[in-house]
């Protein structure tokens, strides 16, 4: 446990350091609601939810919609950029730790400590911002959308960071995922008109991103979509953590 503790205490140390992850972590959630605030219209907009099973249209503010989405995209950017640090991190830097005889799964779970950790502080700062703005009554619900987010989006970064050695191809794995699932096709109005559906069902920021939404506007179940988001994080951290282990296990 003493040394779960050791090597997570770095790997927190490795975020503070990182002068890009704290300006994400601190300004881009803000960054991203003031945009918002200041280009989207207050028009009455409607969209379909999928996960609610049945074809019903919401009608909200375009505003209030377009805060919870961009909250999204905020923590699914920070998290996979996080993953991704600490991974990196973990097998360049921390293969001295193997040396010295610290076990691999020690390593690996110190820094998803690390990373659950920083995606629940990320999470209720910007369900805070956007609580603030919209004043849902299912806040905890729009935490825990956001919290999946990042968790999902997380454990693809320590997977990238797994695959990948150089920091382009890294980071523009991180990017273009980001962009094209949480920051354009799981958008409400967006899925609404879109045609073959099912591949956006598949995608990782499906189930996270409609359990935010369905709690910011609804007060229909999210079960279903948590249990689900939760298997879908359970699988990226597996296969995350199989590709770290055949990387570090041979310094052990």
């Amino acid at each position: 446990m003493t040394r779960v503790l050791t090597a997570l205490k770095l790997a927190c140390l490795e975020i503070v350091r990182n002068r890009t992850a704290l300006l994400l972590i601190l300004v881009l959630p803000g960054l991203f609601e003031t945009l918002i605030y200041v280009t989207t219209p207050n028009r009455v907009v409607s969209f379909d939810l999928p996960s609610l099973g049945a074809e019903e249209s919401i009608d909200v503010s375009a505003r209030a919609e377009a805060f919870v989405f961009m909250a999204v995209v905020a923590v699914a950017f920070i998290a996979g950029f996080a993953g991704l640090t600490l991974m990196q991190g973990s097998i360049r830097a921390q293969k001295r730790l193997v040396l010295n005889g610290f076990p691999i799964y020690q390593l690996f779970l110190s820094r998803l400590l690390a990373l659950l950790l920083l995606i629940a502080l990320v999470s209720v700062y910007t369900g805070c911002i956007v609580e603030a703005i919209i004043h849902s009554d299912r806040f905890a619900g729009i935490v825990t959308g956001l919290a999946l987010t990042g968790a999902v989006y997380g454990a693809y970064g320590l997977l990238i960071g797994a695959l990948w050695k150089r920091s382009l191809e890294s980071v523009l794995s991180i990017v273009l995922l980001t962009n094209i699932d949480v920051g354009w096709l799981q958008n409400p109005i967006f899925y609404t008109e879109a045609t073959n559906r099912a591949v956006i069902h598949y995608l990782p920021g499906y189930f996270p991103s409609q359990v935010a939404m369905v709690s910011a506007f609804t007060e229909a179940s999210i079960a279903n979509a948590t249990l689900r988001a939760a298997l879908y994080f359970l699988v990226l951290l597996l296969t995350a953590g199989a590709f770290a282990y055949r990387k570090l296990r041979a310094f052990a």
